[in-house]
């Protein structure tokens, strides 16, 4: 790659950096481990053909090849599953750290099994390759921002039971829904139930005196204002109660 080339590319990571960090010292500091990367692969392929640098740097530049490709697929495929699980669909509160660092693990185990040395013998697919991690960092770097976005926003992930009648109580299970002597509110529509309990992962409610019977959406004001997810909750007409399944 000409000198031209890698000060343009070094000039793009660093603005890509500016605009994902906000910052200008860890911008510069990718452009940096950019350019000092880009040398680095400049100089073995430069002296590749040293018997002694070959002998020492290959089993360490398979190894660093297969972490970072172990790396990179781990950034596009395990991450956005579990953003998808824990964050959109709100499945389940976390998946434990042992989990991922088992997938992470067998990914690199698995492409430390590949000679990366003969299957990227040119000079422009270590190029493709560098590109390839590059864009996985680009890729976690927003994945961490949205993460941190939503991470700590009240989320219901269980409502019982999804429907209430005059009196009922029902529990609502979640994360992040405050301290017990930072009350919030627990809505069905426009109209707040009676809090009976209040916990960061549990708030016990009871069904007031509905306005009207109908189907709705129930969700949490937690006490700084900010709203959790909605979910279908029915208010029902006890008199009709009979022979409906519950």
């Amino acid at each position: 790659m000409s000198r031209f080339s890698v000060t343009a590319f070094g000039v793009g990571v660093f603005f890509a950096g500016l605009y994902l960090f906000r910052a200008i010292f860890p911008a510069l500091g990718l452009a940096l481990g950019y350019l000092i990367a880009s040398t680095f692969l400049e100089i073995l392929w430069t002296y590749r053909k040293s018997p002694i640098l070959f002998s020492i740097v290959r089993p360490a530049i398979n190894f660093l090849v297969s972490a970072a490709i172990a790396l990179s697929f781990y950034i596009l495929l395990y991450l956005p599953i579990e953003f998808l699980l824990t964050e959109i669909f709100l499945k389940i509160p976390k998946i434990p750290p042992s989990i991922g660092t088992t997938v992470l693990i067998s990914l690199a185990i698995v492409f430390t099994l590949v000679d990366w040395g003969e299957r990227i013998q040119k000079k422009f697919s270590w190029v493709l390759l560098f590109l390839f991690v590059f864009v996985c960092g680009l890729v976690y770097l927003v994945y961490r921002e949205e993460k941190l976005e939503r991470e700590y926003l009240p989320k219901i992930y269980k409502v019982s039971p999804n429907w209430a009648i005059q009196g009922q109580i029902i529990k609502i299970q979640g994360v992040n829904f405050g301290p017990p002597f930072r009350k919030g509110i627990v809505a069905a529509g426009n109209e707040p139930m009676v809090i009976k309990s209040w916990a960061e992962k549990l708030v016990v409610v009871e069904q007031p005196v509905p306005a009207k019977f109908r189907l709705d959406r129930l969700r949490i004001i937690r006490s700084d204002n900010v709203s959790s997810n909605e979910v279908p909750f029915e208010i029902r007409d006890p008199d009709r109660l009979k022979g409906v399944q519950k």
